[in-house]
C-alpha cells in the first residue's frame, strides 16, 4: 500500500491510537478511488455501535497534506443520509468535522479528531440510534397493519409501496378499493364504482364502527 496517501498507510496506527484513547475497539478500512482524481478514503469505524469517520486526503492547493474527517452517517436503505435527514443535526449546525496534518504521529492525530470529531458527536449520536429505533417500530408496525388490513380484506387484494407507506390493492368486479398506510400514521381509504346498495352497506358499517368506539390508533 505504499503507492497510497500517508493517511491511509497510517489508518491502522490511527485505529490503535483511538482504541488505546477512548476505551472502544476501532477498525481502520481503506477504500482506493476509482479514478485518478480521487485518492479514495479510509473509513475508522467504532465496533461496539458503528459510528463511523470517513478520512480523506487532500489532493491540490492547501489541501495537500492534510485530511478531512467528518462523520460516516448511515444510509436509510438505499437512501444516503446525513445528520439533518436524521433529525441529529440541527439545521444551522455544521456538523463536527476537522482538518488535519497527515505528517503529524498517529496518537496526535487521534487526540485531535476524538476532540474535535468524536466528543462532539456524542449527543447526536444518541438522537440518531433513538430515530432508528423508533423507525424500526414504526415500520414494523405498518408491516403488521398491512397483513392484518390484507388478510380481512382477502380476494385479490395486492400491496406496494415503500418502507414507510403500503398501499393495499382490491379490484373486485367494478369496486376498486385503495387502502394507503403510513409509518405511525392512520390508514387513508378510497372506494370506487360502488352501486348505491353497496355504498348504503359500507356506510352502515362505518357508523357502526363508530359507534361502537372501535379504537382509532
Amino acid at each position: 500500500m505504499s503507492d497510497l496517501p500517508p493517511i491511509f498507510t497510517m489508518a491502522p496506527a490511527l485505529a490503535e491510537a483511538l482504541t488505546a484513547l477512548t476505551g472502544d475497539t476501532w477498525a481502520a478500512e481503506v477504500t482506493r478511488g476509482e479514478f485518478s482524481c480521487d485518492p479514495g478514503r479510509a473509513t475508522l469505524t467504532r465496533e461496539r455501535d458503528g459510528f463511523a469517520l470517513y478520512v480523506s486526503p487532500g489532493t491540490y492547493g492547501a489541501d495537500l497534506g492534510k485530511a478531512s474527517v467528518g462523520v460516516r452517517w448511515p444510509a436509510d436503505g438505499t437512501r444516503r443520509m446525513n445528520g439533518r435527514d436524521w433529525g441529529a443535526i440541527t439545521y444551522g449546525v455544521s456538523e463536527p468535522s476537522a482538518k488535519v496534518a497527515m505528517s503529524r504521529p498517529a496518537t496526535a492525530l487521534a487526540a485531535d479528531i476524538n476532540r474535535r470529531v468524536v466528543e462532539p458527536m456524542a449527543a447526536p449520536w444518541v438522537k440518531l440510534r433513538e430515530r432508528q429505533a423508533t423507525q424500526a417500530a414504526a415500520r414494523l408496525a405498518l408491516g403488521n397493519d398491512v397483513e392484518t388490513i390484507r388478510t380481512a380484506i382477502g380476494g385479490s387484494a395486492r400491496v406496494d409501496g415503500s418502507e414507510d407507506s403500503k398501499t393495499i390493492h382490491l379490484y373486485e368486479g367494478r369496486v376498486t378499493a385503495d387502502f394507503k398506510l403510513y409509518a405511525g400514521s392512520s390508514v387513508s381509504v378510497e372506494l370506487r364504482y360502488l352501486t348505491p346498495a353497496q355504498a348504503v352497506a359500507v356506510a352502515k358499517a362505518l357508523r357502526a364502527t363508530i359507534a361502537e368506539g372501535v379504537p382509532t390508533a
